[in-house]
């Protein structure tokens, strides 16, 4: 019997060597040509630019401008009445400050003669309702102001005050309001007209 000592050939394993070794080998090259042929880098510190500066001297046509002028500051304006007293001014004090004067104080309130005697009381010539306001309709409130005022000797009312009352506030505010505008035939003394106090009670009432 013959024994061959030849590697066996299989017919599968192709001849030729396979395409990606060989693209391999091409790149290989290529970066060996550029690591030969590339310039070595050298590292250098960064210098600053320095900008050139163009000095000018002597220039002819450059003007220095003048200072300006001085003027003159506007006189302070001095109160030539310094404690208030200005009745030779031709201007009203206020119109300087663009305000009118202040309203002059009220009053002051009559003093209460007290109790005066009367043979003939006051008669009444014009009462007047108070207004119902429109809360106190809608929530139903009902009740009685009484209201003292006095009557001065002209039969006009100079004052009113609620003595008692079993009602809100702006009824109370409605009656003194009424209370003022109502007029008597004043009281007398030995046919003297004299001034009196008097108590008027204003009702509230809704109509059902």
């Amino acid at each position: 019997m013959f024994v061959s000592l030849e590697r066996p050939r299989h017919p599968d394993r192709p001849h030729h060597r396979s395409p990606y070794f060989r693209i391999a080998l091409v790149v290989i090259a290529v970066h060996l040509l550029l690591f030969i042929f590339t310039p070595p880098f050298h590292f250098q510190p960064y210098q600053l630019e320095a900008e050139e500066l163009m000095v000018i001297e002597n220039v002819p046509d450059l003007e220095i401008p003048k200072p300006p002028e001085e003027v003159e500051k506007p006189p302070v304006v001095v109160d030539p009445f310094p404690d208030g007293n200005g009745k030779d001014q031709d201007i009203p004090r206020w119109s300087i400050f663009d305000y009118p004067p202040a309203p002059p104080p009220p009053p002051a309130p009559l003093p209460n003669p007290g109790f005066i005697a009367f043979d003939q009381p006051p008669e009444p010539l014009k009462i007047v309702k108070p207004h119902y306001p429109g809360l106190a309709r809608q929530a139903g409130i009902e009740g009685t102001v009484k209201v003292k005022v006095t009557i001065d000797i002209d039969g006009k009312v100079i004052a009113a005050v609620v003595v008692w009352s079993d009602v809100t506030d702006s009824m109370d505010r409605e009656a003194v309001k009424a209370a003022l505008c109502c007029t008597f035939k004043p009281a007398k003394q030995r046919d003297k007209p004299v001034q009196v106090d008097v108590v008027i009670p204003f009702q509230f009432r809704l109509q059902k």
